[in-house]
């Protein structure tokens, strides 16, 4: 599986587990939730800034985020 898939699934399945939208998830200016919608489709990729500020709004370290994508990537 291609990063930015695996990425966008674990993103959009650790939002729905915590009951937000992708509107929840906005933030700085790169954060738009039409930018979240082509996160979670694999449409695009993330830059480390992204990484680091939906791991804060998940409630998770970056390391924890990334490692759940690492998780899906080799099932």
């Amino acid at each position: 599986m291609l990063p930015e898939v695996a990425f966008g699934l674990v993103l959009r399945q650790l939002r729905l587990e915590r009951g937000l939208t992708q509107a929840d998830l906005e933030g700085d200016d790169i954060m738009e939730r039409s930018y979240i919608s082509r996160v979670e489709s694999g449409r695009t990729q993330i830059c480390l800034r992204g990484i680091l500020h939906l791991a804060e709004k998940l409630q998770l370290t970056p390391a924890e985020l990334m490692a759940a994508v690492s998780e899906k990537m080799h099932r």
